[in-house]
């Protein structure tokens, strides 16, 4: 490259590197990186702190799996829900932009 452009001026390998550094690059359009959004921004999912009779920390089902018909328990829900869903970390997104 270096002999292919500058070959015929002579010019010292180093001080060809620094012109190529100081050459700008084209700037890039303001729109080429998007942002997701959240579905709700008032629903935020927590932690169930909750115990049992027995003491040990409470489990839901997780919505999302159960409409799959398969059965996960999770530590996790929503607060701002009506009935405080159980949902896990992975489905949180999904559940909501159902809604």
């Amino acid at each position: 490259m270096y002999k292919k452009y500058y070959g015929k001026p002579k010019m010292r390998l180093n001080d060809f590197r620094l012109s190529v550094i100081d050459k700008p690059l084209p700037e890039k359009p303001a729109n080429t990186l998007q942002i997701p959004r959240r579905t709700n921004p008032i629903h935020t999912i927590t932690r169930i702190t909750e115990k049992d009779p027995n003491g040990r920390m409470k489990r839901k089902h997780c919505r999302q799996w159960y409409r799959q018909k398969k059965r996960s328990d999770t530590t996790w829900h929503c607060v701002a829900c009506n009935d405080k869903p159980g949902v896990c970390v992975e489905c949180f997104y999904l559940f909501h932009a159902q809604l």
